[in-house]
């Protein structure tokens, strides 16, 4: 073996394994099978595992119903109690998480006592869940002879500095993709395999926990794998990959073997609900592959994401549902300077996030993720008031959006055509063009989205046409 080869630094793969993954002893031991493959082919491996499916809510709820103590006394119960299921079925010692479990019950009365919980509160509530489900996962892995060794994530990953409001600063924090050399060799000098949590980061000033908001889990991961300059990132989850549409919905939808970055950024964001967009960036910079697999069938090699050369074409159908439609009409001066930026800084003062927006000159349209963006009927009756201000709004709940995904959408016009043809029994409610050309997208009421997806699906994708060299199948 050559000095090179001796002293050659070990390859890296950052496995992401989400609620459902890590909810048993079954898929637990899918995790182990996963970590042993990968060490076996001569990698070290990082697990970057979510809270057991439901805990996160649960959690949630604490943080909203923390000054009802009966309430709370139940929804605690239940969390240990799924917890002590699970340590039971793996094996492993329930004392592993009962000191995280006090603390949670301390924040709890804590806030309680104090009468509101404060967002820094709030992260350390919410980080819960991953710090017990990875603790006994570990202690399984290692019990089943791995050389496995539990991680603290909040080492791993510092938040950069967030200005704007102390919300996004606790529970929607970013962090540094650059790759770190440091990190690496603290790493090297762990196990071969780190268990560690998604979603969870430390403050950079105080150190303190602060969490990474929706999609979280996906992120910490693609983080990491950046980070680490990975040979790949893989997402494990229920589904073996990204689909031409939602396979529930359209029964002949096809599985897409391999898609470009921005085309999974665009479907993640539009309803592809298998990744998160905001994982996407990270592992682009570094040009680190992502793989999508499927912890109930790991044979599958499922969906490849990756730096591609795409040809103007149509790839999919994606759609989402329960949005809202906020209508804003104006009159007055015909291109007022102005107008458009006091409409989205209304927004902004509002922590409210825009989806997508179309304009003509007396009206513009914005769709907006009640769940991404959650207000209270009193602040959302405020931000109305505040936006009245600029226009005349009206709020219309219950949409979806449809969206066509692909390469150069411009180019592809013959192809989109049939599937245009059948919007025409639909009451479309705005229609709005991709920028990058990469989707164009339908605003319609929600009981008809997944009546329309089939429809446009079956025009873009005829049964009896050869997709990747297989013909569709009906």
């Amino acid at each position: 073996m050559s000095t090179d080869d001796t002293h050659a630094r070990p390859t890296y793969v950052v496995a992401k394994f989400g609620g459902t993954s890590v909810a048993s002893p079954e898929r637990w031991s899918v995790i182990g099978d996963v970590a042993r493959r990968l060490t076996d082919e001569g990698h070290r491996v990082v697990l970057v595992c979510s809270a057991v499916a439901g805990i996160s809510d649960k959690l949630q709820s604490l943080a909203e119903i923390f000054e009802d103590a009966e309430a709370c006394a139940s929804t605690l119960e239940t969390i240990r109690r799924v917890h002590r299921e699970l340590a039971t079925g793996l094996e492993v010692d329930m004392g592993l998480v009962v000191d995280t479990l006090h603390d949670l019950e301390r924040l709890v009365a804590a806030a309680r006592t104090l009468g509101y919980m404060d967002p820094r509160t709030r992260a350390r509530l919410l980080s819960v869940g991953e710090l017990m489900s990875t603790r006994l996962g570990a202690a399984r892995l290692v019990a089943d002879g791995l050389d496995a060794e539990w991680t603290d994530a909040r080492e791993l990953l510092v938040a950069l500095p967030d200005s704007l409001s102390e919300d996004r600063r606790w529970l929607s924090a970013a962090c540094s993709a650059e790759v770190d050399d440091e990190l690496r060799a603290k790493l090297d000098r762990k196990g071969q395999v780190i268990v560690t949590q998604g979603f969870i980061a430390s403050d950079q000033e105080t150190g303190d926990t602060v969490v990474l908001g929706r999609g979280g889990s996906d992120t910490s991961a693609a983080y990491l794998a950046a980070r680490l300059n990975a040979e790949r990132l893989e997402i494990w989850t229920d589904v073996d990959g990204l689909y031409s549409a939602h396979p529930g919905v359209v029964e002949e939808a096809h599985r897409l073997d391999e898609v470009d970055f921005s085309e999974a950024e665009t479907l993640a964001s539009l309803g592809a609900s298998v990744l998160h967009p905001r994982c996407i960036d990270p592992v682009r910079k570094n040009d680190v592959e992502l793989h999508v697999r499927c912890t109930t069938d790991p044979d599958q090699m499922g969906t490849v994401v990756k730096r591609m050369q795409s040809d103007p074409s149509v790839r999919a159908v994606a759609h989402r549902e329960d949005l809202y439609l906020v209508k804003m009409s104006r009159r007055g001066e015909w291109q007022e300077v102005g107008v458009l930026a006091d409409i989205t800084d209304c927004f902004r003062r509002h922590h409210l996030s825009i989806d997508m927006m179309a304009s003509a000159p007396e009206t513009i349209q914005a769709t907006l993720d009640p769940a991404a963006s959650p207000l209270g009927s009193e602040r959302f009756d405020n931000f109305l008031e505040d936006l009245s201000q600029f226009c005349v709004p009206r709020v219309v709940p219950g949409m979806a959006t449809v969206s066509i995904v692909g390469h150069a959408l411009h180019g592809s016009t013959g192809q989109i055509a049939p599937a245009l043809r059948k919007l025409e029994a639909y009451d479309i409610g705005a229609v709005i063009p991709g920028a990058d050309g990469r989707h164009v997208t339908f605003v319609v009421k929600g009981d008809d989205a997944p009546d329309m997806v089939r429809e446009v699906h079956r025009a873009l994708f005829p049964p009896d046409v050869e997709i990747d060299g297989a013909a569709a199948e009906a």
